[in-house]
């Protein structure tokens, strides 16, 4: 699904299978803070807001995707074309030098608070990058289960996105390691000075292929 804000005119895009049926969808435009209301068949803008206005303190941030009415779903948005990134780690320092990491490539970022939220976010929004520390929310390397959720995740919504798993125990770009845990990357957190430089390269590896490998599936219907 495709719509524009009526505030600003920003175009956005939605895949179709996170549409849940017989529910309204309620955004904040990242640009112009604009509520936008997305019904099935068309878009409204939210009765009584104006584009540009400061949003109540109920309504900033994040908002955890099951709050609210049962008929009424938040999500996170992003403008059409720009990557997206769900960080999930609980540390504050290092949730803070990694998102200004991602933001300096480009990245829009949306924290996960906990295990609940995360796993809620993952199933109701489209991400570029999911960058996971194996501790978060209390998690261990053998027991995190936002991790395995995401091993639990059908191929074609797992070919959609990159899995980055900070991990103390083993080396940054362990392939095996990885393969292993059903990730696409391993980031040592002793290498987040150099986590831009790596992420971007393997981000570029990771699409380049499977590019080409939809484009084959495509020549053969």
């Amino acid at each position: 699904m495709r719509f524009q804000c009526p505030g600003c005119q920003a175009g956005f895009s939605l895949p179709d299978e996170k549409i849940p049926e017989g529910k309204m969808l309620r955004v904040l435009c990242p640009r112009c803070k604009t509520p936008i209301e997305i019904k099935e068949k068309g878009v409204t803008q939210t009765d009584g807001e104006s584009c540009g206005k400061a949003d109540p303190p109920s309504r900033q941030g994040n908002v955890n995707p099951e709050a609210g009415s049962d008929s009424v779903l938040h999500l996170d948005m992003a403008e059409e074309g720009v990557n997206t990134c769900l960080l999930c780690v609980s540390e504050p320092s290092r949730l803070e030098k990694l998102e200004g990491i991602l933001q300096e490539m480009d990245f829009r970022v949306f924290r996960g608070s906990n295990v609940a939220s995360a796993v809620s976010k993952i199933h109701h929004n489209s991400y570029t990058l999911i960058l996971l520390d194996e501790s978060f929310d209390g998690g261990t390397p053998d027991h995190n289960l936002v991790l395995g959720h995401l091993q639990l995740l059908p191929m074609d919504m797992r070919r959609q996105l990159f899995v980055c798993l900070l991990s103390e125990n083993h080396p940054t770009l362990d392939q095996l390691a990885a393969f292993g845990m059903g990730v696409d990357m391993i980031l040592n957190p002793r290498e987040l000075e150099k986590a831009g430089i790596i992420l971007n390269r393997s981000l570029k590896e990771h699409f380049a292929l499977y590019r080409i490998y939809k484009e084959e599936l495509y020549k053969r219907g």
